[in-house]
């Protein structure tokens, strides 16, 4: 309530309805009572409505609203039922239309036969021996059957009409029929939010009185039972002294509350002495700052309100009970799942176990209810409201509780864990190096060159550090501003076509992959700052198809051709490992955290190791073909993957479990780029640059390419997003707005 008289006209109009349903049950039940002893009950029944824990409004509030959509549910059942049976009757109206259409046709022949008089001489004489003689012999038959043979037929046709024009009507009235059912049931929901809404203001009304100036406005400040009794009639003394036990009995229970509150007040007067020693000390103590730090992450845990607590006895069972129980009950559990008790929800069924509790998206009760799994649940039925779904899935984040007691207690060990993970990031944050902006300064003066005609730009990369990008040139590695595209110098490429480019993590370092097929190829490692070579890498008699720097530019990895992928130190150009592919190495890609590398290969497989001495961690079929990109998240947690097969796919690194794997794009997905920590950008053939959710769900596409996309990154905001093309263009978009914000074609002559 922000303005503080406007809930007086309501609190009226809900004390109003209280007294008017009170006075009348008085009335029903008492008649002979006077109007005037309905102060006391009143107050009571305020005072209990206001004393009525949240849990019990919550808990009338969901069931309402459980109700609100069963209607809901209902009706849109009818509405298919009613749709299907006006399909039906149209096909039957449509049949009846086509016979009655024949019975025309066939009066029609008959008419026409019976003035046909031209006979084909040829026909008849060559007896039936060829096609015209079959004619004439038909004609001839047809004209000399009797009235009654086309009688009876179009009688036929006219009836099998009419029987389906009746079955249509039936159809009909059944159609109109449950939409009317449809409609009651929409009206019972409707009402019941209205219900549910009135409930809500109901409950902030009571929370606003104060049961205490209720009491005291009484004619008298006496108690309540010598009030009561002044203010009966003399002569009706012994009536109420039949009917006034039980109210005697209320004033007493009263009295022994003052009784016991009156020894607290001795104690709550012996205690403001003692606090105020305490007090001062208190303060004094936070400012042991040393001390405070070990002691304040419990007393600043922040428990979630049991109003936003999910659990299974006061959430989840009804919906259970609702849409699933039929099937999976105690007696005979359809996959021997059993979902009627808490502790058989946790077991699972034949198949294992259905719920992670606090991981959601690897529970599988939830991905089949969800509909992102088959089979579906429920079977060969719609899916269930998008918010009892919501309810099941924060009941699996919260630790799939079973009580509120327990949900409690996860909230309590839930907060917890947030505070040291909140603790060990700020520590990380405070111990970790500060980013610093790498800028080109000192470029050595190469001139710039340009092929015979605007080739495709085949790699870009921005820095991590700095407004930079990167861009493959012919021969060459161009340096460009992000913010107007503007050219800050050019790196010798020896090797041929640049196919691959990558920033380290501060920026400093850049490595350019590639070469030209059948006669060269390698991988070379630039300082940005001053454009000079720090290394040459993995040379090669092909073209050098993948390479990356690790985070801190102390490794570099390579891979080519030959199905080979190597890791060597900068500092002194020594293999730490190698591995073998089963095909092509098409993508590298180190973890920002400096642990990982991931390598994908032209057959679809992605195997992730530690990058210091090659271990294998993960090892996953990613693609039905070529595997064109890979991208760590940010905080190392998930790997994303490209494929020809038009695949994007994310993965969790923990335990390397598929997270969602879409293929909304029309043709090879060729590129992907992380925006942000929870957003992905990728594109490809196609031209579609699509934006994705770690949910493997779309935001709003940017503005398509004309042509292939080969490569995308990505400003250090997030807030742009630059693609290169095979028509030689380098695009800038704004993310916010979705516009080409400039569209630049570096390898032009005129440019």
């Amino acid at each position: 309530m922000n303005c503080t008289n406007a809930w007086k006209p309501k609190l009226a109009a809900a004390l109003l309805a209280l007294c008017v349903n009170h006075a009348v049950t008085a009335q029903q039940a008492k008649p002979a009572k006077p109007a005037t002893n309905a102060a006391a009950p009143l107050a009571s029944l305020l005072g209990q409505l206001a004393k009525t824990d949240a849990k019990a409004w919550l808990a009338r509030k969901n069931a309402m609203v459980l109700a609100a959509k069963t209607a809901r549910a209902d009706g849109k059942k009818l509405r298919v039922q009613a749709k299907q049976k006006h399909a039906a009757a149209a096909k039957e109206t449509a049949q009846a239309k086509t016979l009655s259409a024949e019975v025309q046709k066939l009066s029609s022949v008959r008419t026409m036969l019976a003035q046909l008089t031209f006979v084909d001489p040829v026909g008849a004489s060559a007896k039936k021996k060829t096609a015209q003689g079959t004619l004439q012999t038909a004609i001839a038959t047809l004209r000399k059957l009797p009235i009654a043979a086309w009688d009876a037929r179009t009688s036929a046709m006219r009836a099998k009409a009419a029987s389906h024009e009746k079955a249509a009507a039936q159809l009909t009235k059944a159609s109109e029929l449950l939409i009317a059912n449809a409609n009651k049931k929409d009206a019972s929901a409707k009402v019941l939010d209205g219900e549910v809404n009135k409930l809500a203001d109901l409950q902030k009304l009571v929370g606003n009185l104060d049961i205490a100036l209720l009491a005291p406005a009484r004619p008298t400040g006496a108690k309540p039972g010598v009030v009561a009794a002044t203010m009966t009639a003399k002569p009706a003394a012994k009536k109420p002294i039949a009917k006034k036990p039980p109210i005697a009995k209320k004033p007493a229970a009263k009295k022994a509350t003052p009784k016991k509150a009156t020894p607290k007040k001795p104690d709550a007067k012996k205690a403001p002495p003692k606090k105020v020693p305490p007090k001062k000390p208190a303060k004094k103590k936070p400012d042991a700052k040393k001390a405070a730090p070990k002691q304040a992450p419990p007393a600043k845990i922040v428990v979630e309100a049991d109003k936003d607590l999910i659990t299974y006895a006061d959430h989840v069972y009804p919906i259970f009970d609702e849409y699933c129980i039929t099937c999976h009950e105690p007696s005979d559990p359809s996959g021997g799942l059993d979902l009627s008790t808490h502790v058989t929800t946790l077991q699972g069924g034949s198949s294992g176990r259905t719920l992670s509790p606090g991981d959601p998206d690897a529970s599988r009760l939830y991905l089949l209810v969800s509909h992102k799994e088959k089979p579906t649940m429920p079977p060969k039925e719609d899916r269930i409201d998008k918010d009892l779904i919501q309810t099941i899935r924060t009941w699996i984040q919260q630790g799939a509780a079973n009580d509120l007691g327990h949900a409690r207690k996860l909230a309590v060990e839930r907060n917890k864990k947030r505070q040291i993970a909140l603790a060990e990031a700020k520590k990380r944050a405070a111990t970790a190096p500060k980013s610093l902006v790498v800028m080109p300064e000192t470029l050595p003066e190469v001139a710039k060159a340009y092929p015979p005609r605007p080739g495709s730009l085949r790699a870009l990369a921005s820095s991590p550090s700095a407004p930079l990008l990167a861009v493959a040139g012919f021969r060459q590695v161009l340096l460009m501003h992000q913010d107007n595209l503007r050219e800050l110098g050019v790196l010798d490429f020896p090797y041929g076509q640049v196919e691959c480019l990558s920033f380290s993590a501060d920026g400093a370092t850049l490595i350019a992959a590639g070469g030209t097929p059948g006669k060269a190829g390698g991988a070379i490692l630039f300082d940005v700052r001053s454009g000079k070579e720090l290394g040459r890498f993995g040379k090669s008699r092909d073209v050098v198809l993948s390479a990356a720097v690790s985070p801190n530019g102390t490794l570099v990895a390579v891979g080519d051709t030959r199905r080979k992928v190597s890791v060597t130190r900068v500092r002194d150009g020594r293999s730490l490992w190698q591995e073998q592919l089963e095909d092509w190495a098409t993508a590298l890609a180190f973890s920002p955290d400096s642990l990982l590398i991931a390598a994908a290969d032209r057959a679809g497989f992605v195997i992730v190791r530690e990058a210091d001495n090659g271990r294998e961690v993960h090892s996953v079929k990613a693609a039905d073909g070529l595997v064109s990109d890979l991208a760590f998240s940010p905080d190392s947690t998930m790997l994303a993957t490209s494929g020809g097969d038009r695949s994007v796919t994310l993965y969790r690194m923990r335990d390397g479990r598929r997270l969602f794997q879409q293929k909304r794009h029309t043709d090879q997905v060729l590129c992907i780029a992380w925006r942000t920590a929870n957003r992905l950008v990728s594109s490809g053939a196609d031209g579609r640059i699509m934006q994705w959710r770690t949910n493997g769900a779309n935001d709003a596409q940017l503005p398509r390419g004309k042509d292939w996309v080969y490569d995308v990154a990505a400003s250090k905001d997030g807030k742009r997003v630059y693609t290169a093309d095979w028509l030689g263009r380098l695009i800038a978009i704004d993310v916010k707005s979705r516009k080409v914000l400039a569209t630049h074609t570096p390898l032009a002559a005129t440019q």
